[in-house]
């Protein structure tokens, strides 16, 4: 067969595997096969890599630079190249969607809670009610830092406090694993990602010690199956908010605290300046060293991340793109609401 002709086949693929996935994320049926599919292959898989003591995942993405780079000094811009790139993708793309995507298009949280409105009233009541308990728990917990391995611990014994209405709190082990490319992904303003081929759970091992446990919560998260960023940082903050370590549940609800004063900066109110003001003093030095960071490795490349990871985010149904990281926090107060109420299982 002609590599020209070849290339259009596997064109022709893709564009069907991209209807086969808009129609099937709309099917109930199949979403419901897909959820319960998810947790059995999701436990197999993980634990087999898992048992790797290094990440897979990264390896992976390696080698196929490695494959891309090759394709090129080897065929050029040629046909052949355009056709063994084309199968890849085809490849990504069916493996993405059979292991992982299909997640995006599950019933989101929200549904499980009573439809409620949030207003500003409840983002200032809510920024309050946390920066006290920031300043109280700051205050108490010890300045050492916990080991990964400890972290990973409290986060597998926090799903016990998920709520039982939930959809998936199925028993999956994690032991994170540090990215061979941390200074890459600094740079592209990445604290961790969870690698879907693999489910491997990885951090940036050189993020400030304030972001760790949230961050690896929120991987686990979607290692569970929450594929939405809001429904990720829900669930690592459940997955945080309860443990006996105050430095865990500190490093939620300091996340929790930032998303909200982001809201409410959002909402063109300048009394977020004032829960920024209100921070002690061993707040504002956690905040300082974040901003420092962030400052090391500002550049264009990471601008060109962000922009392009928001279009990924559109495209799999999260509308809100990026700002849905910070969006969590109405699911959280949707959530601190039904269990005053006693809604929750």
């Amino acid at each position: 067969m002609k590599p020209k002709l070849a290339v259009f086949i596997s064109l022709m693929v893709l564009f069907g595997q991209t209807k086969t996935v808009s129609f099937l994320s709309k099917n109930q049926t199949f979403l419901n096969f897909y959820k319960t599919s998810y947790v059995k292959w999701s436990s197999l898989l993980g634990r087999l890599w898992q048992s790797v003591p290094f990440s897979v995942g990264d390896l992976f993405y390696f080698l196929s630079i490695v494959f891309f780079l090759y394709l090129f000094y080897r065929f050029r811009l040629g046909w052949k190249s355009f056709l063994w790139l084309s199968l890849y993708v085809n490849l990504l793309f069916f493996v993405f969607y059979l292991f992982w995507g299909f997640n995006y298009f599950l019933p989101k949280l929200e549904t499980y809670y009573k439809p409620q409105e949030i207003v500003l009233t409840d983002l200032h009541k809510t920024a309050e009610s946390l920066l006290k308990e920031c300043k109280e728990l700051r205050e108490a917990m010890p300045e050492d830092s916990l080991s990964l391995q400890e972290i990973d611990a409290h986060i597998n014994q926090g799903l016990v406090f998920l709520p039982n209405n939930l959809p998936y709190k199925h028993r999956v082990f994690s032991a994170s694993k540090a990215s061979f490319f941390s200074t890459q992904l600094s740079y592209l303003g990445v604290l961790g990602y969870y690698n879907p081929f693999t489910f491997e759970c990885q951090y940036n091992k050189k993020m400030p010690g304030v972001k760790w446990a949230h961050t690896l919560a929120h991987e686990f998260a979607h290692k569970l199956g929450y594929a939405p960023e809001d429904q990720a940082n829900f669930i690592g903050y459940l997955l945080l908010e309860k443990s006996s370590d105050p430095r865990l549940v500190y490093s939620a609800k300091y996340k929790a605290l930032k998303s909200v004063i982001t809201l409410i900066y959002k909402e063109n109110d300048p009394t977020y300046e004032c829960y920024l003001g209100g921070f002690s003093l061993k707040m504002k030095s956690d905040y300082t060293k974040e901003l420092a960071f962030e400052k090391k490795y500002a550049n264009k490349v990471g601008d060109f991340q962000s922009v392009a990871y928001d279009a990924f985010l559109k495209g799999n149904n999260q509308n809100k793109g990026l700002e849905s990281y910070n969006a969590f926090v109405y699911l959280l107060i949707a959530h601190q609401r039904a269990e005053k109420k006693g809604d929750l299982n």
